[in-house]
């Protein structure tokens, strides 16, 4: 399934986030565009890790407050895991809420919440895990040459599917 605006390679959904900033001040101030395409894992990714780090400071500073914005953050990337074990798009959603659900009620048995230590050390142990897949999910799919960075010409016109696919092979073929 594609969405608008989405680019697919190597089979999995890719997303152009263009940056921009700013060069001058005042009225004659230019502004460049530098796209990079992002994959939705490498921002699960560090969204794991960030939740991670959240907890873990909570755990070392005593500050109650990083509980919720962590939780949330632990969330996404629990979301992701349970949407990830099977294909169709109406099961992705139900069986990541269902593992959301379950991650809770397991939190809320272990004592995440009253616990400082607990929370720490599940969050340390998330944050390491996320932070030791951070360069796995830049360098592209294990085993391949497909970067995550992609040169904005290949976001551009992403490589050809289908009958254009099949069509080009046959011609290769004939030469």
């Amino acid at each position: 399934m594609r969405w608008p605006g989405a680019a697919s390679e190597a089979g999995e959904a890719r997303r152009r986030v263009e940056m921009f900033w700013s060069t001058g001040v005042g009225a004659g101030t230019m502004c460049r565009t530098q796209e990079v395409d992002v994959r939705e894992s490498t921002i699960v990714v560090i969204a794991g890790a960030v939740g991670g780090l959240l907890w873990l400071v909570r755990w070392v500073a005593d500050l109650d407050a990083l509980l919720w914005p962590g939780a949330v953050l632990l969330s996404v990337v629990v979301l992701a895991a349970g949407a990830s074990l099977v294909r169709p798009v109406v099961l992705r959603v139900v069986v990541g809420l269902c593992v959301v659900a379950l991650a809770w009620s397991l939190a809320a048995v272990v004592g995440v919440q009253d616990s400082l230590v607990v929370g720490g050390i599940v969050g340390a142990v998330v944050a390491l895990g996320c932070l030791a897949a951070v360069p796995r999910t830049l360098r592209g799919r294990a085993g391949t040459d497909v970067p995550a960075l992609a040169s904005a010409e290949a976001v551009a016109s992403p490589a050809p599917t289908g009958p254009r696919r099949r069509a080009e092979r046959r011609s290769r073929s004939a030469r």
